[in-house]
């Protein structure tokens, strides 16, 4: 069986290789719109293509009608009335959409007819035919109309299923188009001249002119418009590819009788689409929405600051077109918040849409790029301080806290004559108590709530938290209010609100005792180590990671080098807006590098690529700590390996010292200390190639 596949896959590149590469075809499509500018069509070959794929009802699951509705339904009368109903195509819809649904390659289909802008239904049909049926012998399969529509599909369908899938689909299309759809489409469906001339007037005066800058800018000012009545709000787009001889192309709904601008602003909406990347779809998800969601509210609010920008007048056209296509009614007064409530986008997505169409934006907003910068704040330290002095511990294999600290703090304490504090005397306590409550985990993160606030101000509103008053003016300063109200939610339980206030009380008093003046002493001691540590970040991690973390949103924030943390640090993913309120806790022990809490940084902002990678493969059952934390780890390497190898090394030693293993750092050690699953591992690298 392995003979034979691979036999046949030999035999169908060389039919596409022979079809593609026939003497007097020209793979390469004349750019016929250049100098034109956008070209309003409407062609039987991208209307039947998408007649098809309706009929199938592939993709009909979007959040969008991607079909025109009601389309299917006044199809299936006229199939009636003229006695050709059900044609093949209709009679194989469910079990072509079940082969169409099982592989996301076949969501090409959607693109694949403006891959074959000139070409006829024939000639569109009949080449791809000679490819899924491996025919190299079809002389007359292959003319310069189809050459760059082949090449996708020769490109995108590489194995026999596929091709297979795609042969029935095509064969089905064929007597479809002699059947029923070439007479239908002359006599209903196709666009007349009136209305095809009404788009183009309404894009020459409203896009072509105001929009000329941008759409030279992103190499989008010629193309083709094909206008289709099979198709709904949601279009379809191709950038153009000179090298390919591929011009830009669109697909976009119409309808008659209704105002032609609803396909001028589809037509915008589609270009805007060179602005909608990988890095605008992260940025949108993070507040919990789907990708699709993302990319469709994105580019309709592209389209809309365009206008806002280039042609005021046309704006609230554009706003009522697109709020007609999702049902939606409104008045004058109530457009614009109408129609961003119906496509929302959160502020980071608009600072990129926006320094994107306005370039002046952009380089103002590279001006004053943000950065991680370390810093030192004694709210956050004296926390942590006080859970590593009473040995707040978990087993794990990467320790929570600097397991040296306590008997470091006990000696400091002794040269200072400072006696046991009540922190001190409390340790078996709240070792029973922590251990006892799942909600006091959260002591892991709370700190980093009130990156405002000084400790006086945390501890005093904790306390006010643990008083229910929470919301007293008096008690609770502005720079502790937002994450009073965090807490607040969370220790709802009187039981736990004791616990919380005998710990603040005791942090109240290590404070003014002991901790207060330790902390100057030592962060002031400490001050050239976190000079090198963010110079090295600046000119070293930063350069290169620089991709990998503006894709997370995760290349801004604070870099907390916390004594009382262990191996296992901290990351704090704040409000989805704000790019720069991130946080990591890390460890620095006494004697390392002062690049080690780097790699242990790399290490915590990795937990956002564990959190995808694990969410898409593992049980939330089995998503246990230390997987997590090994899944850290692990990933750590893999984006150094990628993006700056030279570090790598400096990495897995910094990992195995952590874990208390010294002097070995060798990948094959390295990877059996921190072991993953296969498939773990792949999805890791899977999310961090995404």
């Amino acid at each position: 069986m392995t003979l034979s596949k691979t036999k046949s896959l030999s035999c169908a590149t060389l039919a596409a290789a022979t079809l593609l590469g026939t003497p007097g075809v020209d793979r390469n499509v004349e750019f016929v719109t250049e100098g034109v500018g956008w070209v309003v069509l409407s062609e039987p070959h991208v209307d039947l293509w998408y007649h098809g794929l309706a009929v199938v009802g592939f993709g009909e699951n979007a959040d969008v009608d991607i079909y025109n509705p009601g389309y299917l339904e006044r199809v299936r009368r006229i199939k009636e009335e003229l006695g050709v109903y059900p044609t093949s195509l209709d009679r194989a819809a469910e079990e072509m959409k079940e082969g169409l649904d099982a592989d996301r390659v076949f969501q090409n289909l959607h693109f694949l007819p403006l891959y074959f802008p000139t070409a006829t239904p024939e000639q569109m049909l009949r080449g791809l035919n000679a490819i899924t049926n491996q025919d190299a012998s079809d002389s007359g399969a292959a003319a310069s109309e189809t050459g760059g529509g082949l090449g996708f599909a020769v490109a995108a369908f590489a194995n026999e299923d596929q091709r297979r899938t795609l042969g029935r689909f095509v064969r089905a299309l064929e007597e479809e188009w002699t059947s029923f759809f070439q007479d239908y489409w002359s006599d209903s469906l196709a666009v007349g001249e009136e209305l095809q001339g009404q788009i183009q007037t309404g894009w020459d005066e409203n896009v072509a002119g105001p929009l000329d800058e941008f759409l030279g800018r992103h190499d989008l000012d010629s193309g083709r418009i094909f206008v289709s009545a099979v198709l709904g709000p949601v279009g379809r787009s191709v950038e153009q590819d000179r090298e390919r001889g591929r011009e830009n192309a669109v697909a976009v709904w119409t309808q008659s009788g209704v105002d032609p601008t609803i396909s001028v602003s589809a037509a915008v909406r589609e270009m805007c689409m060179a602005l909608v990347d990988g890095r605008v779809v992260n940025v949108g998800t993070r507040s919990g929405r789907s990708p699709m969601s993302v990319v469709g509210s994105a580019s309709a609010r592209c389209g809309a600051l365009l206008f806002e920008k280039h042609n005021p007048d046309f704006l609230t056209s554009y706003q009522r077109a697109f709020l007609s296509a999702a049902g939606e009614a409104t008045t004058e007064a109530e457009l614009a918040s109408d129609f961003e409530d119906a496509f929302p986008i959160n502020s980071g997505v608009m600072d990129i849409l926006r320094s994107d169409i306005d370039p002046a934006v952009g380089r103002a907003a590279e001006s004053r790029q943000p950065r991680w910068s370390v810093r030192s704040r004694p709210q956050v330290d004296l926390w942590y301080h006080g859970l590593a002095t009473i040995g707040a511990e978990r087993e794990e294999l990467v320790p929570p806290y600097n397991r040296d600290y306590a008997e470091e703090i006990r000696q400091a304490k002794r040269e200072r004559g400072v006696a046991a504090t009540r922190l001190d005397s409390l340790t078996d306590y709240f070792r029973s108590e922590f251990g006892s409550k799942r909600e006091l985990q959260f002591f892991d993160q709370l700190p980093l709530y009130f990156q405002d606030a000084t400790p006086e101000q945390m501890l005093t509103a904790l306390r006010a938290v643990a008083d229910r008053q929470v919301y007293r003016r008096d008690k609770v300063s502005p720079e502790a209010l937002a994450g009073a109200a965090v807490v607040a939610q969370i220790f709802t339980r009187a039981n736990l609100r004791r616990v919380l206030k005998r710990y603040v009380e005791a942090l109240e008093e290590e404070w003014q005792i002991f901790y207060r003046e330790y902390w100057d002493q030592t962060t002031a001691a400490n001050s050239g180590r976190r000079s090198d540590l963010d110079e090295f970040w600046a000119t070293s991690v930063a350069p290169r990671l620089d991709d990998f973390l503006a894709e997370r949103w995760l290349d801004a924030g604070t870099i907390l080098v916390s004594p009382a943390v262990g191996p296992d640090g901290r990351l704090f993913i704040g409000d989805p807006d704000n790019r720069e309120d991130n946080q990591v806790v890390v460890w620095s022990p006494t004697g390392s590098s002062s690049r080690q809490p780097a790699y242990h940084v790399i290490k915590e902002v990795c937990h956002s690529v564990v959190t995808a990678a694990l969410d898409e493969l593992v049980d939330e059952n089995r998503q246990t700590r230390p997987l997590r934390m090994t899944a850290a780890v692990r990933c750590g390497a893999l984006v150094l390996d990628k993006y700056a190898p030279i570090l790598s090394a400096g990495y897995r030693r910094a990992m195995m010292e952590g874990v208390g293993v010294a002097g070995s750092a060798t990948v094959r050690r390295f990877e059996q200390q921190f072991a993953l699953e296969p498939e773990i591992l792949t999805a890791l690298i899977d999310e961090i190639g995404r």
